[in-house]
């Protein structure tokens, strides 16, 4: 049995103007609110939301089917503003306290796909210093083995394990500080 929701984005998909509208009403405040207690601009937040609903209807023959349309705008506009906060160059940083106003429903994993994990643990990798960042990428991306990477530095094994383990503390404190409950798949690959 579809839901009322089910049944907009159903009907939304057909191209019917009143259920966009109505799912514009019924969300629109919603994800406004969800994306303002991260970025903190009411004009970024609005244009967000508003560019999100004009490609929904922009792309409503392609849509998928959505179980929990809720769930899924919410996730939509989360990413959105993720990506707003990239391109402005400042880091994430979500308190705990907002994280516990959202949405239980969500869980990390289900937030982010794995390219805007990726470009979130990137922003917090950016502010390494640069020998660091150097020898963590080495090794993170291009895996590099910690004797090539002290061949190719000119620096001893033991220096290239002290940069790495001082950049994953650095990392871990920046999400620790900022805590969005990404999984920072990076910080997992074994020495």
């Amino acid at each position: 049995m579809l839901t009322d929701d089910q049944t907009l984005w159903n009907l939304l998909c057909q191209g019917n103007v009143n259920a966009f509208k109505t799912l514009f009403n019924l969300y629109w405040e919603p994800l406004f609110q969800t994306s303002y207690k991260v970025i903190k601009s009411r004009e970024d937040s609005e244009e967000i939301v508003s560019d999100l609903f004009i490609n929904l209807w922009n792309t409503r023959s392609n849509l998928k089917e959505v179980k929990q349309v809720s769930a899924y705008l919410h996730k939509a506009v989360k990413n959105r503003t993720l990506n707003q906060v990239l391109k402005q160059k400042a880091p994430v940083v979500v308190l705990d306290s907002e994280i516990n106003n959202l949405s239980s429903s969500f869980v990390a994993s289900e937030l982010l796909d794995n390219k805007e994990q990726e470009n979130i643990a990137l922003s917090y990798i950016s502010v390494l210093p640069e020998k660091m960042r150097k020898i963590y990428f080495l090794y993170t991306f291009e895996n590099l083995t910690v004797k090539e990477i002290a061949i190719h530095t000119n620096n001893s094994p033991q220096t290239i394990r002290n940069q790495l383990n001082t950049a994953y503390k650095k990392i871990r404190e920046l999400f620790l500080k900022g805590t969005f409950i990404l999984i920072f798949i990076f910080l997992n690959k074994n020495m």
